[in-house]
């Protein structure tokens, strides 16, 4: 009987340790300021759970290592110098740039920062401050806490984030640090209210073995709103890119990007995007082989004349540009002007697309551009969406593997898709992350 009751003290006993150790939580509220306007919450324990879940329930992908082995690196641990919290807070700062984050952390052994600042490049820049430019990391040590933030330069900006944190020790409040942590995921952020939103924004990111999904939920404010409308697209592209008109004040706001393309692409925005407009596609179904027969001429022995036709395969996009709006023909009549457009026995050829030999044709609400060659390999579907993109990463890996950069997770992927919906006055966004036919989860 004693010992029965020994064993069930040591099963509360390891019971409650895990509880502790897995599941109970602390927020310190202490590590965001009051000026913040934009707060990211990582949930390490949830994130840890998820990973070592996925890892028992994996056998088959277990890498045992020699735990007799000694570690010849003599690597310092970053868990050894600073505290990993139960919450991770990443917070941004009103009236400062965008690019300008902030993350505090609490550090164990002082003595061990600067050679594990030194193991990862940083370099010292004050008597308290290291950064690695080539990371655009600025660490600030001020003894019991390390502040990482991405502000290498603007001393200025970063004064107001110490200032807050360690002189006035203004902090913010906990109803604005719970809307994080009631969205119960593995890591969420709260947007405040702007000149361009009604309420504040929640974003949520959710990990499972074969996705990561982000959603949105956002109320743009009335003259920032977005119409939603039917698409009629292919089931399963190669990639899609659709959207409505936006409004004049989205337009106006995005102002610095229709300059950036006038420039790029020598054709006015705000003309071919024109307020008569109401919705676009850009959709690639698929990559097409076809034969492609060129002439070319040589000389015999008698320098007479010889034609040759010489025959190569080539693979083009399979795709087309397709607008939507109540006056496409001045659409039309402007792309003529600026001379883009070509008169051809085939039809008017579209002379800003050099990759493929590409032809327009418009009636009074439709303009559509695509290749002489294009083929519908693919049925069509019906969509309701103010935006919808999506990426097969696989189907287009053989054509993109050159342009994209060698990191473990990005080799994994095999979808992404982004679609925004109305919900009344609020617009519902969903990413979706998918893993490849290849790897067995998206983070193993």
């Amino acid at each position: 009987m004693r010992k029965k009751k020994v064993w069930i003290v040591l099963a509360l006993v390891g019971l409650c340790y895990l509880y502790f150790t897995l599941f109970y939580k602390t927020i310190n509220s202490r590590a965001v300021p009051a000026s913040t306007d934009a707060l990211i919450t990582i949930d390490v324990k949830k994130i840890t759970n998820t990973i070592l879940w996925q890892i028992i329930t994996s056998p088959s992908q277990w890498k045992i290592s020699n735990p007799f082995k000694k570690d010849t690196t003599q690597k310092i641990n970053i868990k050894s110098v600073l505290t990993i919290p139960d919450y991770i807070f990443a917070f941004h700062l009103q009236n400062q740039s965008s690019l300008y984050w902030y993350v505090q952390l609490p550090i164990k052994k002082t003595t061990l920062l600067a050679p594990l600042l030194a193991q990862y490049n940083f370099v010292k820049y004050t008597h308290n401050q290291y950064v690695n430019r080539a990371l655009g990391i600025r660490i600030i040590d001020t003894i019991n806490t390390v502040l990482i933030t991405t502000n290498i330069d603007n001393d200025s900006s970063l004064a107001v984030a110490t200032n807050e944190l360690y002189t006035q020790k203004t902090f913010a409040n906990n109803i604005y640090i719970n809307k994080c942590i009631d969205a119960n995921s593995h890591l969420a952020a709260v947007v405040s209210n702007t000149n361009i939103l009604e309420n504040d924004a929640i974003i949520k990111a959710t990990i499972a073995k074969n996705e990561l999904i982000i959603e949105a939920c956002i109320q743009p404010q009335a003259k920032f709103d977005f119409k939603e409308m039917g698409f009629t697209i292919p089931a399963n592209p190669m990639a899609i890119f659709a959207c409505t008109q936006p409004t004049a004040e989205v337009s106006n706001w995005l102002n610095g990007a229709k300059q950036k393309f006038t420039v790029l692409l020598g054709i006015e925005a705000d003309s071919l995007f024109a307020n008569t407009n109401t919705q676009y596609q850009l959709v690639l179904t698929d990559m097409v082989q076809r034969q492609d027969s060129a002439i070319t001429y040589s000389y015999d022995d008698n320098f007479n004349k010889v034609q040759k036709v010489i025959t190569n395969k080539v693979t083009e996009p399979n795709f087309y540009i397709h607008m939507k709006g109540t006056n496409m023909a001045s659409v039309f009549a402007y792309l003529q002007k600026k001379e883009i457009i070509m008169p051809e026995a085939e039809g008017n050829l579209f002379t800003s697309i050099p990759f493929a030999k590409s032809y327009i044709t418009y009636t009074d609400s439709t303009l559509l551009i695509q290749p002489h060659y294009y083929n519908p390999t693919l049925p069509n579907t019906s969509l309701e969406a103010v935006a919808y993109a999506k990426l097969n990463v696989e189907k287009a890996c053989p054509y993109l593997s050159p342009y994209l950069p060698t990191m473990p997770f990005i080799n994994k992927i095999g979808m992404v898709s982004l679609l925004a919906k109305k919900q009344g006055k609020q617009i519902k966004v969903r990413l979706q992350i998918n893993k490849n036919s290849a790897h067995y989860s998206l983070f193993l």
